[in-house]
């Protein structure tokens, strides 16, 4: 800071005063940041993958044949659909490499569970859910591949994994005692809230004769 209240050797103005001036002649920057993209159109196909540069990413298997739009970083690719996105990699830079995301099967998965475990993006699904996979039956993997895909669609991939870890502590694994953990965890529930009910009700004087009755139960006993 010392060196801002030194004169320049020519302008003969201290460096403090000669930089608000220049600060004057500087532009703005700009609001919005430089999204550095190349854009492409792709179709995805058979295999539910598109290719970008010598290298094949896995999209979809719900959408082959379909067109889709790329964004091309120098990191990364990102995948739309209608302005959506629906998958996301880190840019590959080898060559005849296949990438695949396991979140992209979890349905089509679950239509074949017990394949889960030959497939090429299996060592891709977190270790916790490995791990659970292998110890429950078929017609619980499947339920657990849905419940699974259901917390990825809603970004809540951290939420699914505490309710995972919080079921395991209960000793109660299912699939169903997941979703409820999931649920609580994630899902605001106002229903226990109590009701403030402002209105007054009025008291009401009535007080029927109850002979009626009386005359009822004779009819009966007579009959």
């Amino acid at each position: 800071m010392m060196n801002m209240h030194r004169q320049h050797y020519l302008k003969r103005n201290t460096i403090a005063k000669l930089w608000e001036k220049d600060k004057e002649e500087l532009l703005y920057l700009p609001e919005y940041e430089y999204d550095g993209f190349r854009y492409e159109e792709k179709r995805i196909n058979k295999y539910g993958c598109i290719q970008i540069d010598k290298n094949r990413y896995s999209v979809s298997p719900e959408l082959v044949g379909e067109k889709v739009s790329v964004k091309i970083y120098f990191n990364k690719i990102k995948v739309y659909k209608e302005r959506i996105i629906i998958a996301e990699f880190s840019r590959n830079y080898g060559e005849f490499e296949e990438i695949y995301d396991w979140k992209q099967y979890l349905k089509l998965m679950s239509v074949k569970p017990g394949a889960i475990e030959h497939t090429k993006f299996y060592n891709q699904i977190p270790k916790l859910w490995r791990e659970h996979l292998l110890k429950v039956e078929k017609k619980e993997k499947k339920k657990v591949l849905l419940l699974l895909k259901e917390a990825i669609d809603r970004n809540e991939l951290e939420n699914i994994d505490t309710a995972l870890e919080l079921s395991q502590l209960y000793g109660r694994t299912d699939a169903d005692s997941i979703r409820q953990c999931y649920y609580n965890l994630t899902i605001d529930d106002n229903s226990k809230a109590p009701c403030n009910i402002n209105i007054d009700v009025p008291i009401m004087n009535y007080d029927p004769p109850l002979s009626a009755y009386d005359n009822l139960l004779e009819k009966e006993v007579m009959q």
